[in-house]
Order: C-alpha cells, then sequence, then structure tokens
C-alpha cells in the first residue's frame, strides 16, 4: 500500500472515533500526545508524529518556501521551529514527481546550514523518501 493511501486509511480512522485534530490533512494540525499527521497543502510532505512525541496539543505547520540553494527539489518550514519531539517524527517526501530517484536526500535546516538526515532512505517502489526528524526545522530535497 503507497503513503497517501495509508495515510487516508488513518485519517477516516481518526475521524470515525471523533479525533478529526489529530489527523489534519491541511498544512496544519493540532497534534496531541495520541499523536498524529501533517501533510502539505501539495500533498508531497508530511510529517508522522507517535504517540508520545509531544507532551501536549501543539499546532504544527507545513509550508512550501523558495529554496535558498539551486538543486533543491521542494523546501518547506516545518513550524514551530521551538517544538522538540520526545520520540523521533518520521518525515515522507512523495517523489514520484521528480525526474530520478538516484542521488535524491532529505535535508532539514541546521545551525551551520542543510544537514542530510542520516537515516533517510529511498523506496524506489512506493517512490518516496523517508527520514526522521527530532525537532521542528525547515526541509528540503536534495535531487541533484
Amino acid at each position: 500500500m503507497g503513503i497517501l493511501a495509508g495515510l487516508g486509511v488513518l485519517a477516516l480512522a481518526a475521524m470515525s472515533v471523533g479525533m478529526p485534530d489529530a489527523c489534519g490533512l491541511g498544512s496544519n494540525a493540532v497534534i496531541g500526545p495520541e499523536g498524529g499527521i501533517v501533510l502539505s497543502e501539495d500533498g508531497r510532505l508530511s510529517l508522522e508524529v507517535p504517540q508520545g512525541a509531544l507532551d501536549e496539543p501543539t499546532e504544527v505547520s507545513i509550508e512550501a518556501v523558495p529554496c535558498e540553494v539551486e538543486g533543491l527539489a521542494d523546501c518547506y518550514s516545518v513550524g514551530p521551529s521551538v517544538v522538540q519531539f520526545a520520540l523521533p517524527v518520521t518525515v515522507v517526501y512523495e517523489a514520484a514527481e521528480l525526474t530520478s530517484m538516484d542521488g535524491v536526500a532529505l535535508l532539514y535546516k541546521g545551525s551551520t546550514g542543510w544537514i542530510r538526515m542520516p537515516d533517510a532512505q529511498v523506496d524506489l517502489e512506493d517512490e518516496i523518501v523517508m527520514g526522521t526528524i527530532m525537532v521542528a526545522s525547515s526541509i528540503s530535497v536534495d535531487a541533484r
């Protein structure tokens, strides 16, 4: 099952038990201790916040922003920037629109600039790139 299909099933399941805020499929969502998913407006980047990653309900957002570096396919700002997650949050990028999956990497913005997510993996079959973050940050896709 592709990640988008999985997101749809999760969204329906969350809504059917009366927790629409637990799985906001817009550019922002209030995510509480139960976890949830935030999907960018373009549908290409999602954050999967596991149960226990946040202590209290927090509005988590994803906003597409201009890329500062040539060769980056897409760039997003994840907020609020002061959020430290207690557990790794999975970042999933739908890479189907890229010309090639060769050398694709997820990056996050650290204090010294763009840094490759060390645990990022490319899934050629589902055409996604996945990694994890512990702090809300800017995220980009290096397609050079």
